[in-house]
């Protein structure tokens, strides 16, 4: 018989709230990306960040993060806060086909025009 482990806690997770298509985008993506989000998503939701997350900046510490899941080629990021009250909120899912150094700038403005409304 192993050791108990002693002091665990169980973590409720947070509910996933989907905000305008980001699930049906999701659904849209190769597997492999859909499961690469859904890790970084599961982080969000049990209160911690995958190390492959970032914290976007601009958002006046909002708690806007991004994951990044790349795929034959192709990047595929994923957005989401989890500031309002104990949900995770997950407000875009989008394909990005543009160069590296603007994908930042385009990824910003898309998630400006997605989020706006649903704060």
């Amino acid at each position: 018989m192993g050791k108990p482990v002693a002091n665990v806690e169980r973590v409720v997770p947070k509910s996933v709230v989907w905000v305008g298509s980001s699930k049906e985008n999701l659904k849209a993506f190769p597997e492999p990306v859909q499961k690469g989000v859904g890790y970084g998503l599961w982080f969000a939701q049990i209160g911690s960040k995958h190390p492959h997350a970032k914290v976007l900046r601009g958002f006046g510490g909002a708690g806007v993060v991004e994951i990044i899941e790349h795929w034959e080629g192709n990047t595929y990021r994923a957005v989401y806060t989890v500031k309002f009250g104990g949900l995770c909120l997950c407000a875009a899912l989008l394909p990005e086909e543009v160069e590296a150094r603007s994908a930042d700038a385009i990824g910003r403005r898309r998630i400006d025009q997605v989020a706006a409304p649903a704060c």
